[in-house]
């Protein structure tokens, strides 16, 4: 029997103190979400009515986990659809573009390429349309990248993570829930131990 459920897993959150550097990503997230970020770089402008989506996808195990726009079609639409991928989440304008931005503001987007090599275990992708340039894809992935710049990749993951959990979808399908837990702990595993490593490295250089 098809019934509407509420997607709100959330993946935990590490304990322990963080320290100031490591809450820039989520403070610029939620803090003033609504409000224009002008210190803040830009590489992409989600444009009202245009469809942007960002993905996570997990190439081995088949999984993508999707951000939209509000603006680019009807939530209603999005949930009701049975045959509409239930990872999908559609977010205010505001939100996505805030993500975006601070995307852009940590150099992620001069690393993206157009595909992720077979090697890659997992990716970001922004596919985007812009009125009078058409649609454009942005594939962020950690393969070939320098320790610190693959740390960059990492946290992103791990907040792209945050702000799909924060968002609330109602889906109407016969599926069970996928539980983002998991996937949550790892993206932070992976980022925390990325980040120990380049640190005894810098250590090391002293």
């Amino acid at each position: 029997m098809a019934v509407t459920q509420p997607s709100t897993t959330t993946a935990p959150r590490p304990p322990g103190r963080r320290s100031v550097g490591r809450l820039v990503w989520p403070t610029l997230l939620v803090a003033g979400a609504c409000a224009a970020t002008p210190n803040l770089r830009r590489a992409v402008t989600v444009h009202p009515g245009e469809r942007t989506t960002v993905r996570m996808v997990q190439f081995n195990g088949g999984r993508m986990f999707t951000l939209q726009n509000a603006s680019s079609g009807s939530a209603h639409d999005v949930y009701k659809n049975k045959r509409s991928d239930p990872l999908t989440k559609v977010v205010d304008d505001e939100l996505l573009q805030r993500l975006l931005d601070v995307l852009a503001e940590r150099g992620l987007f001069q690393t993206a390429t157009p595909a992720a090599p077979s090697s890659a275990r997992d990716a970001l992708i922004i596919d985007h349309n812009s009125p009078g340039s058409g649609s454009r894809r942005y594939v962020i992935h950690r393969e070939g990248l320098p320790l610190a710049e693959a740390q960059r990749y990492l946290e992103a993951k791990k907040y792209f993570l945050d702000v799909y959990n924060r968002a609330e979808a109602f889906h109407t399908a016969d599926i069970n829930r996928t539980d983002l837990r998991n996937e949550g702990d790892r993206a932070r595993y992976d980022a925390d131990r990325a980040r120990r490593k380049l640190e005894r490295l810098k250590e090391r250089g002293k």
